[in-house]
């Protein structure tokens, strides 16, 4: 028989969303990249990762572990990660990164 939902479910509409200077800076970067190359083209990436935040916000757990305070989710379409962490009743993006950059770059975020 099942069990329900997890204990922190009903708590998770409550969690905000914050993002750290650095990962705003990889937002606007990449949305400018992206413009750069095809008109609209950033604004679909906003929205996928758009879509990607609305599933953590409503489950903070549904991202990948990736390290003991960092979680990962992938957006749609782009060949980005989004690296966050879970902090008192807070989703704090770190970083908005591509597929294939050094996991050392934003491993440095998280410490």
């Amino acid at each position: 028989m099942a069990q329900g939902p997890p204990a922190y479910a009903d708590q998770a509409l409550s969690y905000g969303l914050e993002f750290r200077p650095e990962a705003e800076e990889d937002l606007r970067s990449t949305y400018l990249w992206y413009e750069w190359q095809r008109a609209g083209l950033g604004e679909q990436f906003l929205l996928c990762v758009e879509a990607a935040l609305a599933l953590v916000r409503d489950n903070p757990f549904l991202g990948r572990k990736v390290h003991e305070r960092a979680r990962r989710i992938h957006t749609r379409r782009f060949p980005y990660g989004i690296l966050y962490g879970v902090e008192h009743r807070r989703i704090v993006v770190l970083a908005v990164f591509h597929g294939h950059r050094d996991p050392r770059d934003w491993l440095r975020r998280v410490s």
